[in-house]
């Protein structure tokens, strides 16, 4: 192990030549400390399938993409870089701070190089160096808003291609695998995305239909666009046209109704109860799931269908006569029983932090409850009295995150007290 406070250079380092002594290891390291255990024997069976079923399907491509020789230099320093953010987590880190920093320094380089010379074209190994980078930005940030940087690389790359290569094989296995951290930034940063034009939604799932989260994303990413709309017009001229207004209230009301149809068709064909409530070791209650695949799919509904719900009542709230026309014909309740069931769905979410953080949900749990959490932490604070008790648990979990060795660079220190 190196000496905490000195900075180690990566191939040279004691830890790193015992504990991951090639480059297949360090590839190794990297799938199973990011595939949850339950994925595992899937995934490094010798049964080949063009379509994914772990989740986070760009890590079963990665071996390959390493295995073959990629066409730049990027990703094997990226890879090395993730690999060493992994071991300077937690209280047993095997790394220190500064052997992490100087490995993700190290990758910077040559990614940039990578970039300024790629053609127009998608490359599959580069989109995945930058995945690489990102999530060593979730374990060990280096600035508060590269992760925007990476995810807004990977946006880029994909728009270089039609969709239709990311029919089957490889590349679809990539496209699903970072589908859902581009709607996710879309959301967050509340600006469009292309992954909502009519091609993107349904091309790349023409052989292999969506998976339940992918199905539940194509009912929303048309979201993101509207919320930017919406932001513009309140910036020009401090309040939305009418017309804005109703299409927005229209259109938030119809992706509630196509959420509860997704839930369900998910229902319907899960062949066990979607979660049971069991007690809890960090706060009073927490929600188990049957599989990693159903908590991933039931905190982003729960996250998605309290957004809209908080949006309809935004708009039912500035915009009374919208509210009147509109919300009473579609038998939308009042704007403290909209607040009242977002307040439990994200009740629901943190409740199911403690679930998605056990070890063998390796680095996908914590990569994916993000943005079920900030969403539910965002409107737990809204709701003043009402939800000062599941704002405090919520913090809990954000604190059980922190104590794990991860960090959300999205959440400020003072909100999530870390």
């Amino acid at each position: 192990m190196p000496t905490p406070g000195k900075s180690t250079k990566l191939i040279t380092a004691p830890f790193y030549t015992s504990l991951l002594p090639s480059l297949d290891h360090i590839t190794t390291f990297v799938v199973r400390s990011f595939a949850p255990d339950e994925e595992l024997a899937f995934l490094f069976s010798t049964e080949s399938t063009s379509q994914s079923r772990i989740c986070g399907a760009w890590v079963e491509v990665l071996p390959m993409l390493v295995g073959n020789g990629v066409r730049n230099s990027a990703l094997i320093p990226a890879v090395k870089a993730l690999a060493v953010s992994i071991l300077t987590r937690g209280p047993n880190r095997k790394a220190s701070v500064l052997d992490g920093v100087h490995a993700h320094v190290s990758a910077l380089r040559p990614l940039r190089e990578a970039i300024h010379g790629a053609g127009n074209f998608f490359q599959g190994d580069l989109a995945t160096a930058i995945m690489c980078l990102l999530l060593a930005e979730l374990i060990l940030p280096i600035s508060t808003n590269s992760w925007i940087t990476h995810t807004q690389g990977i946006s880029k790359l994909i728009q270089l291609a039609n969709p239709d290569i990311f029919l089957s094989g490889t590349y679809h296995k990539l496209f699903v695998g970072f589908r859902p951290g581009l709607v996710v930034l879309a959301f967050m940063s509340r600006k469009a995305t292309f992954l909502a034009l009519d091609d993107w939604v349904t091309v790349p799932f023409t052989l292999n239909p969506p998976r339940p989260i992918q199905a539940l994303l194509s009912e929303v990413v048309v979201l993101p666009q509207l919320l930017e709309q919406l932001d513009e017009a309140r910036y020009a001229s401090s309040r939305a046209s009418p017309e804005l207004v109703e299409k927005a209230a229209v259109t938030f009301l119809h992706v509630l109704q196509r959420l509860e149809l997704w839930m369900q068709t998910f229902s319907a064909e899960s062949p066990a109860p979607l979660f049971s409530v069991r007690p809890s070791d960090h706060s009073d209650l927490c929600i188990w799931f049957p599989s990693v695949s159903v908590a991933n799919s039931l905190t982003h509904f729960w996250a998605f269908r309290a957004m809209c719900l908080m949006q309809v009542r935004e708009l039912g709230i500035s915009f009374p006569d919208i509210r009147k026309e509109k919300y009473a014909s579609m038998g939308i309740t009042s704007g403290p029983a909209l607040l009242g069931e977002a307040i439990e769905l994200s009740r629901y979410i943190y409740q199911s932090t403690e679930f998605l953080m056990q070890d063998d949900m390796k680095l996908f749990g914590p990569s994916s409850v993000i943005f079920p959490l900030k969403e539910a932490y965002e409107i737990l604070k809204v709701g003043g009295k009402q939800s000062e008790e599941d704002l405090r648990e919520c913090r809990k979990m954000l604190d059980m995150i922190r104590r794990k060795g991860f960090h959300f660079p999205m959440f400020s220190n003072s909100d999530a007290h870390i």
